[in-house]
């Protein structure tokens, strides 16, 4: 009875893991995220003056160029703040 219940339950069981992992770890690997509206503070503009299309994932920093200079942009918390804290990326 019991050789016949390990010859049943064990192959159902690794089934039951192996699919479980392969639902549990696909999520994971893609991250994504909408485009969002990042801002640049040019040296004696007013904060979070210059808009630009970027993104809040990516490698490659995202940037503006204005007036000849190139700018480093961020984005906003909030719609209403002030400061803009958030790191941007340029969209693939």
């Amino acid at each position: 009875m019991k050789t016949v219940f390990f010859k049943i339950a064990t192959p159902l069981i690794v089934i039951l893991l192996i699919l479980g992992n392969s639902f549990s770890s696909h999520a994971s690997e893609e991250e994504t995220s909408a485009p969002i509206t990042c801002y640049a503070s040019p040296l004696g503009g007013a904060p979070c003056s210059i808009s630009t299309i970027c993104s809040t994932v990516g490698t490659i920093i995202c940037t503006v160029t204005y007036q000849g200079q190139v700018y480093q942009v961020f984005g906003k918390v909030n719609p209403t703040d002030v400061v803009c804290p958030i790191v941007c990326y340029k969209l693939d």
